[in-house]
């Protein structure tokens, strides 16, 4: 009944907004919108992608996002493999003789996978911080670790891993405890092998509707399916099951993985609650959303910001799609801007959370600083939730 309640009320705020479904590709040059038909090899060791009527080689494409109408329900756990992966599992399973973890992937299926390529283990629904995961993998754990959800912590050795229960041996729990999946944040495991890739930055960051992040090498794709080779081995994905594919070449630079210059944020009164991210929403911290589209890259700003980038000549274009985030529930107005060396070269004045993303495609030859500004509009800061999506610097 609450799933009736919710598609029909999504309904209601998609004939609100005029949303229409749309699939999205971000090239070299433009924006294209329609239906994705297939991605499929080009018979020369490349791959191709048709959407409507065009074929686009995809070295010549930085985004592709898939307009999906149902909702895929995530795993009870998530898994933070070596290289950037990340795998929600409906069911896990350690063999610690064999030093092998059995998992039941959501959208992929049932694999195996050394446990020296597992980072980490987290339940989401035990973790309230929002920044937990994030915050748990900037650092090596020195011997496997428990995360309770009393917010203490204990060292020790990993033992089994079940959907239920852990086993785990600890001095300081006076040996081998079995605890539950229930009672923990997570299990951050001894990194025993270099942490990265193999070889340069992964050709691709492929998002599944359940919310799996694949980081790798695109080795294939049939119109029907693709494989990645991450660094836990190669995994199989339908093309019904993707939401976003980013792509990562020497030539392309998203924003959000560069610090700014500065950060300026006022405040339209005295105080100011929701500093801008980077690569999630301004208030749910939640993937970016437009018009039902999500974007994995970009940044969430909320009136007034100015975020100042030094690029020192080094890029030719800067191109991104600007509007207001679903979470304003289609409220929202605001004023974009950005400043190339002192002078306004692009303006958008009055975006409200109802209108389309606008796509903005900036020559940036020789341009030494640039600054992206999102001001009020006219109903003051109120629900004021702008986006950079997919904002890309090209060289």
């Amino acid at each position: 009944m609450r799933f009736v309640r919710l598609f029909w009320f999504i309904l209601m705020l998609q004939i609100l907004w005029g949303v229409g479904y749309a699939d999205e590709v971000l090239t070299k040059d433009s924006i294209e919108r329609g239906v994705i038909e297939w991605i499929k090899g080009d018979g020369k060791g490349g791959f191709e992608l048709k959407i409507g009527s065009v074929v686009l080689n995809l070295n010549d494409v930085g985004a592709v996002h898939f307009a999906r109408r149902k909702m895929t329900k995530s795993g009870k756990c998530l898994v933070a493999v070596v290289g950037g992966s990340r795998l929600y599992v409906e069911n896990i399973k350690y063999d610690a003789e064999k030093s092998m973890f059995q998992l039941e992937v959501c959208d992929i299926g049932k694999i195996e996978m050394n446990a020296n390529m597992v980072r980490a283990i987290f339940v989401p629904e035990n973790i309230k911080d929002t920044g937990f995961i994030e915050d748990t993998l900037k650092h090596e754990a020195a011997c496997d670790t428990v995360f309770l959800t009393t917010g203490s912590k204990v060292e020790g050795t990993l033992t089994s891993f079940g959907t239920d229960i852990i086993g785990f041996n600890s001095p300081s729990l006076g040996g081998e405890v079995s605890i539950k999946v229930k009672e923990i944040m997570g299990v951050v495991l001894t990194l025993l092998v270099k942490e990265g890739v193999e070889k340069g930055e992964p050709d691709v960051a492929l998002y599944t509707l359940s919310g799996n992040l694949l980081r790798g090498v695109l080795t294939s794709a049939t119109g029907e399916g693709l494989k990645v080779k991450t660094r836990a081995g190669e995994l199989s994905v339908s093309i019904n099951a993707i939401e976003t594919i980013g792509f990562y070449r020497s030539d392309i630079v998203y924003l959000s993985d560069i610090e700014p210059f500065s950060v300026k944020e006022t405040p339209f009164f005295d105080r100011f609650l929701y500093p801008y991210q980077r690569d999630r929403s301004l208030e749910k911290k939640a993937p970016i959303s437009m018009r039902g589209n999500i974007y994995r890259k970009g940044i969430s700003v909320h009136s007034k910001t100015e975020l100042t980038y030094r690029l020192d000549g080094q890029y030719k274009r800067f191109m991104a799609l600007i509007g207001i985030d679903d979470e304003a529930m289609g409220k929202g107005n605001v004023d974009f801007a950005v400043i190339a060396d002192g002078k306004t070269v692009y303006e958008k004045k009055g975006v409200t959370g109802r209108d389309a993303p606008s796509f903005v495609k900036l020559d940036l030859s020789g341009v030494k600083e640039i600054v992206l500004v999102v001001d009020f509009g006219e109903q003051l800061d109120i629900l004021d939730r702008a986006v950079w999506a997919d904002a890309i610097l090209m060289k």
